[in-house]
Formats: C-alpha cells, structure tokens, sequence
C-alpha cells in the first residue's frame, strides 16, 4: 500500500502550519513592539507623529496577516466553548451600545475610541488565539525583542522614568501614551518569558519591572507583579510554600517601598506604597461615585454618553453604565467560567506556556477591571484568545494521544 497521500498531506499541513506562524509572529511585531519604539521616538522628537499614536495603525497592519493566518492554520473541529459563546454576547452587546450611542447622537469624543476599541478586541482576539505561545521560534524572536526594549526604555528614560514632557504635536497634540507602552510590553514580557527555565524567567522579571517601573504605569505594574507570582505558582511543585514566601516578599517590599519613597528618581510607582493622597486615586474613587448614580438611574439599560469625555469608571462598573446590566454580568460570567474552566478542564497543561499565559492575564484582567480599568481594555480580548488557543492546543494533543 502507498503512503504517498498520507505523507503529502502531512507536508501540506506543516507547510500551512508554518506559514500561520510566521503571519501571527509577523502581527505581534507590527502591533506590540513597533508601538513602543514608534512611541518613543515620537516622544525624543526623533520623528513626527505621522500615524497617530500608531496603535491603531499596529491594529491596521495585523489584522490581513492574523486573517491570512487563520486562513492558513489546519483547520480544527473545536467548538465554542461557554466562555466563547459569552465573548461573543459580550462583543455583541458592545457592538449594540456604540449602535445605541450613534442613535442618540452621543458625542463623537465617547464614540469613535469605543468604536476603536471595538475593532482592536477583534484583532487581539485573533492574536491571542493564533500566536504560537512556547513555539521554539516564536520564543526566541520574543526573547531577542525583550532584551533589546529594556535598554531602549532605559537609554531614553530621564531621572529615571521614560515619561517626560513629550513631543506635542500641534495637529494632535500627542504625548507618550505610558499606559498603553506598559500594556504591550507586558505582551511582549509574556511572549518571551514563561517559556524559560527558572533562572531565565526570574532574569525576564526582573528586566520587566526595572522597565515597567521606568515606564510609569502603576496598574500595569502591579498587573505584572501578579502575573509573576501567577506564573511562578503554577510552575511551583510546592505551592503552599510558595505562597508563604510570596506573602513575606510582598510584606518585605511594601516596607522597603515606603522606607525608600521619594528617595529614588521616578517615585510615581513608589508611590503605590501611601495611596491615601493620591490624587489619581482620589479622581478615579468620583469618577466611581458617578457611575454608582448612572447605574441607580438607568439600572437595568444604563446611560451609555453619561459621562464627559474620559470620566468614566476606572472599574468594570464602566460596562455597566455603557451596557446596561447585561453587560456587566456577560462580562463577569466570562471572567469566572474562564478562569474556572481553566482550572478543572486544562489542569493537565498548567505547566504550558500558552496555559501559563492564559492564568495570568484572566487573574490580571480580574484585578484591573475591578480597580483600575475600563473594560475595553485590551488584555481582555488577548486573554480569552490565549484561552481559544489552549482549547485547541489540548484537542490537537489528545487526537495526537487517540491516534498513537
């Protein structure tokens, strides 16, 4: 009998395989590490803001090479899963409320970044989902990537912190947007780091916070620290103890922060250590009380526009206001049936990378939509591709298992 079919086919399918990864590696680089350098560059004045702030332009660029890849990659009989199903309700009902505020004329300054936003859940959800998490090549382009940002981040901070008074551009008035640079450089972080042995792993932790720390962004800092101690915890073979030394380092650092506040240069992210007059603390915590008062008025529909341009909930009380209740419970049912799934489906693959990555951005999308973000915040697509992607990376292992 000839095998000529069957090795054919076999070909073809590696063949596809490959091309889908170098698409979606090809995306991670036009959408994660070109926004850093461009923003950058932009803030030294180095060159004009041509595109923008770029993250839509990033978003532009990836999305024919995540599409082609999805072309490309064989295809897998896997189902939706709940928590898919819930993503797209979730997507559905954010389509509506951008619908809903066209209708009623709500402000274009509210509209067209929920619009964007929109848009970019999409892409990132295909990034999430096609991205080769722990693939050999992808790691190493990752990994050359995260090392050569922290220098950059480094040689281009002042006083210790890359945010700075900025390149205005008097047609945009654009700065450096720091959140956004902490966020992507958390993806690149995660794409370069739980791969690693130990040693290499605490070496990347370390890279990160020095970088995150000159960066600025308290959220995404304290994010990182967690999906550390996410990702350690789930490679930990003693878990118990683990936690133990991670609550007495945790203890050992909130005293050695506040023994060292204002005595190192960029103390913003010090400054987590005596919230209590914080003044973006205390502007976020107003911002909470009027959404508490939108939701008691339109309760069940929300007031969508309610709120001045950027005044909305820094919390996922955000998705209330803008979709009514049943947007904030599809947004929290996904949270918890994603993590829950997570656990007692997939525990099997904790050591993973794509299952590392998965745990630590659902934990950290937890934290932040309930303190600190708004919920088009853009780790949340990544994270539930990141879970599509473990789905089919554990159907493909056990018909590999069926097969043999």
């Amino acid at each position: 009998m000839s095998h000529a079919p069957t090795i054919t086919a076999s070909c073809r399918q590696n063949g596809s395989e490959w091309t889908a990864r170098w698409l979606a590696i090809g995306a991670f680089f036009v959408i994660f590490p070109a926004y850093i350098v461009y923003q950058i560059l932009v803030q030294k004045a180095v060159i004009r803001p041509y595109l923008g702030g770029y993250f839509t332009a990033g978003i532009v660029l990836g999305l024919p090479m995540l599409l082609l890849a999805a072309y490309a990659k064989p295809r897998l009989r896997v189902r939706f899963d709940l928590v898919e199903w819930l993503f797209l309700l979730f997507m559905a009902l954010f389509g509506i409320s951008i619908a809903v505020g066209v209708y009623f004329q709500v402000t274009p300054d509210i509209l067209k970044p929920n619009a964007i936003a929109w848009g970019s859940f999409v892409v990132l959800y295909l990034f999430g989902l096609l991205f080769p998490w722990g693939n050999l090549t992808a790691t190493c382009w990752s990994q050359l990537v995260f090392c050569a940002l922290l220098p950059l981040i480094l040689l281009n901070s002042t006083n210790g912190q890359l945010i700075g008074g900025g390149y205005i551009s008097p047609e945009i008035g654009m700065e450096l947007n720091y959140q956004a640079v902490a966020m992507t450089y958390i993806v690149v972080a995660l794409a370069a780091i739980p791969p690693g042995r130990v040693l290499v792993r605490y070496a990347g932790y370390a890279a990160a916070i020095i970088a995150l720390y000159m960066i600025g962004a308290r959220s995404e800092f304290v994010a990182f620290a967690l999906m550390a101690c996410v990702i350690e915890f789930c490679m930990a073979k003693r878990k118990v103890l683990l936690v133990v030394l991670g609550i007495g380092g945790a203890i050992a650092l909130l005293v050695l922060a506040h023994t060292m506040l204002g005595t190192l240069p960029g103390s913003r992210i010090l400054g987590l250590s005596d919230i209590s007059e914080d003044q973006s603390v205390i502007a976020r915590a107003a911002l909470t009380s009027n959404a508490w008062l939108s939701i008691s008025t339109w309760p069940v529909l929300g007031d969508f526009g309610s709120y001045l341009p950027g005044n909305y909930a820094h919390n996922i009380l955000s998705a209330w206001v803008d979709m009514g209740l049943p947007g904030v419970v599809t947004l929290i049912l996904l949270l918890v049936f994603a993590g829950a799934n997570l656990i007692l489906s997939y525990s099997d693959q904790i050591r993973t990378p794509v299952f590392l990555v998965a745990a630590a951005l659902l934990v950290a999308n937890l934290m932040l939509l309930l303190v600190a973000k708004y919920y088009t915040y853009q780790l949340l697509p990544i994270a539930i591709g990141v879970y599509g992607n473990l789905r089919r990376q554990a159907a493909v292992k056990r018909a590999a298992a069926a097969c043999s």
